[in-house]
């Protein structure tokens, strides 16, 4: 699977802090639609399972990767308001805390570290494969130059 620059940036960070609460995040994610669209990237995130979080639905008992991506997207957008009631949508978040679920951490999975590792290998393996390509090229200009003027009376 390959992920979009903006995706990988976003996963590059929390997998740089090990752990970053869902309020930074918000502060990273772009606002262009100020509502829970914002959030389709992490969700993309958290659904793909690159990245992770401590979130269960209390009805299902099941953890927030095994929701829709929307459902996922609008669930975090209510956590990321900051209150400890959000009506959106028609539906209502309730919370324990006073402030919502703003604190609530995200995390790089395995399977996030070792899509960046590879992202970074493959990059070292271009870097090489031009080096060594323009070190062929230098080589032989220059061996062809000796040959040239060797042959030339």
């Amino acid at each position: 699977m390959v992920l979009e620059d903006t995706s990988r940036l976003l996963l590059e960070h929390i997998a740089e802090a090990k752990e970053v609460s869902l309020n930074e995040l918000s502060n990273l994610i772009e606002n262009k639609y100020e509502d829970h669209r914002d959030f389709y990237l992490l969700a993309t995130l958290i659904k793909s399972g690159f990245v992770g979080m401590h979130i269960e639905n209390t009805e299902t008992g099941q953890g927030i990767e095994a929701e829709r991506d929307r459902m996922v997207a609008i669930r975090l957008y209510a956590m990321s308001q900051g209150l400890r009631k959000v009506e959106y949508e028609g539906m209502s978040f309730t919370y324990s805390d006073k402030r919502g679920m703003i604190d609530e951490k995200v995390y790089c999975t395995a399977k996030g570290f070792f899509y960046l590792n590879e992202c970074r290998e493959k990059r070292k393996d271009r870097i090489l494969t031009v080096g060594i390509g323009i070190l062929i090229g230098i080589v032989t200009a220059f061996f062809g130059a000796i040959i040239s003027s060797a042959l030339t009376p």
